[in-house]
């Protein structure tokens, strides 16, 4: 796991006879949250590590969601002289299907109505990038959609009429499969983001109406100022009123105030929830890597009995959504310590960095709560004493070796 900063980039080496197959899992970084590490330097890292007789390759290129965190990496023009095997996409990405194309369409809109309102306004530190983070990011998904070397094939995932999970063997893997467990094409899946407070680990105060709301609602990151009444929001802003969709209206009030800025995370949700969600198999290793998922994509995973099975043979968790609370449902951290009473081995991996305007990510409850479960290590820190977990001398990247 490179230390991109606040973002992914995930490098996967299996050990084969004749060469190794690698698979790339994101490349990108969020604007307010980049580590000492360019990503640029990142890149060509990478392009070093997976070169063989003077010609770097990556068997399989996966880009889980559309998110400046996750893909604005695929930009740099090296990219270009990558051969890559395969690309893997979600479903929403594929230019091919209409409801998928609609959907981008609409999350675009939605996004480029809020920086051009943000534009002409003097929002606190932090929130212009927020929104920019959902922008289309037309160059990086131009080399995932079309670019790097080799002409590689590219997959749209899971194909609309096949059951979850569906087992798919990429090319070059001959000791292993991978299995895609979403995302779903049932659009409540997609939109159901925010956990029940039963399955989150955020930590709950008293409300002056006598009920409790999340610590980080009092916090931030949008200051009480900022709030509007939806009349004063139609007045003030009727630009992006006509440019948001009802659907995007709707996750204004989902989030409990009529607030211009609770768009962006409601946005923002939206597409975490369109992330290609893959576990991968090799021997007794299996490796759970979910982009951002959040809580509708887990619901419907944990409620499916032939999904459960991969669940519990996990051995490698890559802590959803960079450890937020809305990211790691508590019935999913509970299947995965079935395997501490199996005395199997667990290491969770969290890829994040300190941004000023996110203190609780990642969320220290959920942190606590995988620290007394299994291994578990954060990019951003010395990781701990452990034979089978490495870091760079210069803190680049943590390495995890799994026999």
């Amino acid at each position: 796991m490179y230390n991109v900063g606040f973002g992914d980039c995930i490098l996967v080496t299996v050990d084969q006879p004749r060469v190794p197959w690698r698979m790339l899992v994101d490349c990108g970084v969020h604007p307010s949250g980049a580590s000492a590490h360019d990503i640029a330097a990142v890149v060509e890292a990478i392009t070093t590590e997976v070169t063989t007789d003077g010609t770097p390759y990556l068997d399989l290129v996966v880009a889980t969601h559309r998110h400046r965190d996750h893909v604005s990496g695929f930009a740099d023009p090296r990219w270009a002289a990558v051969t890559v095997g395969e690309v893997w996409l979600p479903w929403t990405e594929d230019p091919a299907d209409k409801h998928a194309t609609a959907l981008r369409l609409e999350q675009e809109t939605a996004a480029r109505g809020i920086t051009s309102v943000l534009a002409a306004t003097s929002p606190p530190p932090g929130i212009k990038e927020a929104a920019e983070n959902s922008l289309t990011n037309e160059a990086a998904m131009v080399t995932l959609q079309s670019g790097f070397a080799g002409a590689p094939a590219r997959r749209y995932l899971p194909v609309g009429d096949a059951a979850l999970p569906t087992a798919v063997r990429p090319l070059g893997l001959t000791a292993g499969l991978i299995h895609v467990l979403g995302p779903s094409h049932d659009p409540a899946v997609l939109r159901h983001m925010q956990p029940p407070a039963a399955e989150s680990y955020r930590r709950l105060v008293p409300a002056a109406d006598g009920g409790s709301f999340p610590v980080a609602a009092r916090l931030g990151p949008f200051p009480p100022g900022l709030s509007l009444t939806e009349t004063k929001y139609k007045n003030q802003y009727p630009i992006l009123a006509k440019a948001l969709s009802q659907e995007t209206k709707n996750l204004i009030e989902n989030v409990g105030k009529q607030d211009l800025f609770a768009a962006i995370p409601g946005l923002d949700s939206a597409i975490n929830n369109t992330s290609l969600i893959l576990t991968l198999e090799v021997g007794d290793e299996v490796l759970l890597l979910p982009g951002d998922a959040q809580w509708g994509p887990w619901q419907a995973i944990l409620g499916n009995a032939d999904t459960l099975p991969l669940i519990d043979q996990t051995t490698f968790y890559k802590v959803s959504h960079h450890g937020s609370y809305n990211g790691s449902p508590k019935s999913l951290i509970a299947k995965l310590d079935r395997k501490i009473k199996l005395d199997r081995k667990i290491t969770a991996g969290i890829s994040v960095h300190p941004v000023t305007q996110w203190p609780n990510i990642p969320e220290r409850a959920l942190v606590d709560q995988l620290s007394q479960q299994m291994t578990i290590f954060q990019t951003d820190k010395q990781p701990p004493t452990n034979a089978n977990i490495s870091q760079a001398s210069d803190g680049s990247w943590i390495e995890l070796t799994l026999d």
